[in-house]
């Protein structure tokens, strides 16, 4: 996969996290492309785009996980594995997980690495209008 275009920096306290979420998202789905959205990495599989790192925080990193652009959620929240409880749902269409460090999103690796694959299907599975 090519390397994304330059992004917002995270501040040094975060750049090993976001580092270890990228990775993880690669590893979790190894179709996704990667590119920039809203200054930050942001994930898509030809179904749209299903994840994006939002760096604004001070305190965490949170990894945004959303079925695109889309104008209408849907009406059931999809069935997702969290088998950690990671998960907080924001919508039926997005949900947030917020690591403070690196060695949060690797005491979670396993269960997360399956969410994220899970998501990503959604809509690699079924493709959306845009």
């Amino acid at each position: 996969m090519p390397r994304a275009a330059p992004v917002k920096k995270p501040s040094k306290s975060h750049e090993a996290t976001v580092e270890a979420l990228r990775a993880l998202i690669r590893r979790a789905v190894p179709s996704a492309s990667e590119d920039v959205k809203w200054n930050s990495p942001n994930f898509r599989v030809p179904g749209g785009d299903f994840a994006t790192l939002n760096l604004t925080s001070k305190t965490a990193v949170r990894l945004i996980l959303h079925l695109g652009a889309t104008t209408e959620a849907p009406a059931e929240r999809a069935e997702i594995p969290d088998e950690a409880g990671l998960l907080e749902w924001r919508g039926n269409d997005r949900a947030i997980v917020s690591f403070a460090d690196a060695k949060a999103v690797a005491a979670g690796r396993a269960s997360l690495k399956k969410t994220i694959a899970a998501w990503a299907r959604l809509l690699d599975d079924a493709p959306r209008k845009r």
